[in-house]
């Protein structure tokens, strides 16, 4: 079942398909192109799959201009797979590369951080944010991810950040104190979706 959702998850089209070859998608994206014009509408600008690079030039036959982008739901779940069976370090690793790929919102931040400050201010040594202790000086960078995507904004960064970002990840999980945890499937899995960020299918 091949579908393709607006951002606000309506569903804009959805077919029965034998497989996801180009002979195939052609003529549904041509579809949803000419539903656009029909009703007047603006053709889509950003274009987010999991067939990012196979799709882009065909996407562009029919989208002119348009962005095509990697879903950032698919690219750490390929990760997930190529992980070895019952590793201690799984969890680790995948909260690694969440953190190397998705960032709080600058602005966002800066108004946790602010409102951190002022808890400090009011409570001295016994502020608390979130459960949290925290004193002066506290950077709300450091807060866990899962309470940093509470109150910012997620977003996928410059292709330059992630990569580097990345590559920070690789050379933590290549050393030897892992014992051989990077192995040839996450190899493989982690250099694809390096590909991938510095063919610019990723970033906002």
């Amino acid at each position: 079942l091949w579908t393709a959702m607006a951002g606000d998850g309506r569903i804009v089209a959805q077919y029965f398909v034998p497989d996801k070859s180009l002979s195939t998608l052609k003529p549904l994206f041509e579809v949803i192109r000419d539903q656009h014009l029909r009703l007047d509408k603006p053709l889509p600008k950003v274009w987010y799959t999991d067939l990012c690079c196979t799709e882009r030039r065909l996407l562009h036959s029919s989208f002119p201009g348009i962005q095509v982008r990697l879903h950032s739901f698919h690219a750490p779940q390929r990760i997930k797979r190529a992980l070895p069976k019952k590793s201690a370090f799984n969890g680790l690793f995948l909260c690694s590369i969440s953190k190397a790929l998705f960032s709080p919102d600058p602005s966002d931040l800066a108004s946790l951080q602010e409102r951190i400050n002022e808890e400090i201010r009011t409570k001295g040594e016994a502020a608390v944010f979130e459960k949290i202790p925290v004193r002066p000086g506290f950077d709300a960078g450091t807060l866990p991810l899962v309470v940093l995507r509470k109150h910012c904004w997620t977003i996928i960064g410059h292709r330059t950040l992630l990569s580097d970002a990345l590559e920070a990840v690789r050379e933590q999980y290549t050393d030897p104190s892992y014992n051989g945890f990077f192995g040839n499937s996450v190899r493989k899995a982690f250099n694809l979706l390096q590909g991938h960020v510095r063919n610019n299918c990723l970033s906002d």
